[in-house]
């Protein structure tokens, strides 16, 4: 006797019963609908931070340019990137 609650043939019998019909998706439906909610998930995401692009369009921008500037300070004071700011 297999484990209780796990038995395959008596849960599609009584499903069969029923007049309940399983049948896989076609993959091209499967397909369809994942890209679908694909989509629709990534411009909710784009919504919800579409208020922090700006912000960080400029941070990441900032880093880039003071970026060099940081570097020169390093190679002239002689400290390392761990070293305290006083």
């Amino acid at each position: 006797m297999g484990e209780p609650g796990l038995d395959k043939d008596r849960f599609e019998q009584a499903i069969n019963q029923n007049g309940i019909k399983m049948k896989n998706a076609h993959p091209l439906v499967q397909n369809i609908s994942f890209v679908l909610l694909l989509m629709a998930v990534t411009l909710l995401f784009a919504f919800v931070i579409h208020g922090f692009l700006q912000p960080i369009f400029w941070a990441a921008l900032m880093a880039v340019v003071f970026h060099a500037l940081y570097k020169f300070f390093v190679r002239t004071i002689g400290a390392g990137p761990g070293q305290p700011a006083w």
